[in-house]
């Protein structure tokens, strides 16, 4: 199960949309995009929370069609969210 929730201090950081975020090294990255300041992930779904539905597909250091929520965060990650753009996100 997926926790959006985020517990506890960070101990990295990862760049969503060119914003530096706080992060925890090998928590889902769904919900650290989820946790980031100023919206930078703001509309980015969490319905299946397993990586069945597609829907929160990312792009990870220019790699895309990442599923945010089965992927677990690194120090240094750069996401880009791209939401509202024709249904695919990545």
């Amino acid at each position: 199960m997926i926790r959006l929730r985020r517990q506890g201090s960070t101990d990295c950081g990862i760049t969503v949309n060119d914003i530096d975020v706080p992060a925890r090294a090998g928590e889902p990255l769904l919900a650290t995009i989820g946790a980031a300041p100023g919206g930078c992930g703001a509309g980015l779904p969490a319905f299946c929370g397993m990586g069945v539905c597609f829907a929160c597909l990312v792009t990870v250091d220019g790699r895309s069609g990442v599923r945010a929520c089965t992927t677990r965060v690194e120090p240094g990650m750069r996401v880009h969210v791209a939401v509202g753009e024709g249904g695919h996100r990545g």
